[in-house]
């Protein structure tokens, strides 16, 4: 799923933040029902404006679930939660301190 997830943000996203960011991990949070999404930016001025990212990734969800409903065939399209990672940080998922938000927009701390 990440393949799709990557596809969309960079070739389809009409935002420069979007199209700035990698997918660099998707696993399932705790199950396959929810998928927590990694996403990384390489651009430095990222980390300043996170925010903005942040609230950008929230009302994008929406249409990224279609999207990914779209090229999967499943009854239920998972729930996405977004965890962002900064240009010098690994990939841990789960990391304390690290803002992760699900579909509705909540910030989600048990990821």
């Amino acid at each position: 799923m990440w393949h799709v997830l990557e596809a969309v943000l960079t070739g389809e996203a009409r935002d420069a933040d979007l199209q700035g960011l990698s997918v660099i991990s998707v696993v399932p949070a705790p199950h396959a029902g929810r998928l927590l999404v990694t996403v990384q930016s390489w651009a430095e001025e990222a980390l300043s404006h996170w925010s903005v990212i942040d609230e950008k990734l929230r009302r994008a969800t929406p249409w990224l679930r279609s999207e990914l409903a779209a090229s999967i065939s499943r009854r239920r399209i998972p729930e996405l939660v977004f965890q962002l990672a900064g240009p010098s940080e690994s990939t841990n998922a789960g990391r304390d301190g690290v803002p992760t938000y699900g579909d509705s927009g909540e910030e989600v701390r048990d990821a």
